[in-house]
């Protein structure tokens, strides 16, 4: 039997709100933002992640921690949180103590560690999540009675176990406890052989792709983001990838030699563009059309009328001709995708 126009058009529509539900639930994660620049005191580099429906986060970086917490409040980024009547612990350290149940570092240089330092004394026990290279810094250089108290589980002062250290292998899944999430890890390079990591973050049949510091396969002459886009390329093609977070640290005036393993709107481009030719060599264009990418770690140049955001945006969007959807966090905001 031939159905009828009026048919017809009640079946597309009925097709279009079923399509636009499955859209809008398709987000898996949220993302509180509790410091997104470069380097500036108070605003560095850490992430709550959660499932959507979960406040079990994982901490990704703790270069800033009550400071951020404090904002994320103001901005209501944690829904309509009370504090117990009963509580003694002012809401940021009862956020940090309850709400994070580990911290995932990419590399331990100081503004990717600083809060986790600075608040070991007064945070609960939980797990650091790192690569043997990055545990072996915190371990050796700052949790081991000079710089700080060893807040670990082992090293060369007395550990007072607070953290609990895990090592993260290469391209294996490992649980992140106490959360719905697991992370497989990939190295990736800081400059002169130092080693940081990206964050291949699983939540249900949802990913998330979180960058600590890199340097691109151009300037530092290795394969590390090859292999990581290749590592990907599927998810993509299976629209699994939620989003991505990377670094732009620099707008295209800084020169080549002075990046000190980060990455320029020019370089990030060519990045972007390497994996959308892994996903669609033919047609590159449309491979990555919407994809979300979250620029992070954007280096303040110390001036009055510091331009140096507005100048990373204007340059990655007039070169976007993969038709990413650029997204430029603030501090204390939440992020859903």
């Amino acid at each position: 039997m031939k159905k009828s126009g009026v048919g017809l058009i009640a079946l597309f529509l009925i097709t279009l709100i079923s399509t636009t539900k499955i859209q809008a639930q398709d987000k898996a994660f949220k993302c509180i933002v509790l410091g997104n620049n470069g380097g500036s005191e108070g605003n560095m580099s850490a992430y709550l992640l959660s499932g959507l429906k979960s406040d079990n986060f994982i901490c990704i970086d703790a270069g800033t921690l009550q400071n951020g917490i404090s904002k994320a409040l103001k901005e209501k980024s944690f829904g309509k949180f009370k504090l117990p009547k009963t509580e003694k612990l002012n809401p940021e350290t009862f956020i940090m103590q309850n709400y994070i149940k580990g911290y995932l570092i990419s590399h331990a240089h100081i503004d990717h560690i600083a809060a986790l330092v600075s608040n070991a004394a007064i945070d609960s026990r939980k797990y650091i999540y790192a690569t043997q290279f990055t545990l072996e810094n915190i371990s050796n250089h700052i949790f081991n009675g000079r710089i700080s108290a060893n807040w670990g589980s082992e090293g060369t002062k007395e550990p007072l176990k607070k953290y609990k250290y895990v090592t993260l292998p290469q391209n294996n899944d490992i649980e992140l406890i106490e959360t719905e999430m697991s992370v497989r890890t990939f190295y990736t390079s800081h400059g002169n052989d130092y080693i940081s990591s990206a964050f291949l973050i699983r939540s249900g049949n949802n990913h998330f792709l979180y960058f600590g510091d890199c340097g691109s396969d151009e300037i530092e002459r290795n394969n590390y983001m090859f292999e990581i886009w290749n590592s990907i390329a599927e998810l993509i093609k299976e629209k699994k990838l939620n989003a991505i977070m990377i670094e732009c640290s620099y707008p295209d005036e800084q020169p080549d030699n002075m990046l000190y393993g980060h990455l320029k709107p020019s370089l990030l481009t060519k990045e972007l563009d390497q994996l959308a030719r892994r996903i669609n060599e033919k047609e590159p264009e449309k491979a990555l059309k919407g994809l979300k990418v979250i620029i992070s770690h954007v280096k303040a140049n110390g001036e009055k009328d510091d331009n140096t955001l507005n100048t990373i945006k204007y340059q990655l969007e007039k070169a976007n001709n993969l038709d990413v959807k650029y997204i430029f966090p603030k501090q204390g905001e939440k992020i859903e995708f």
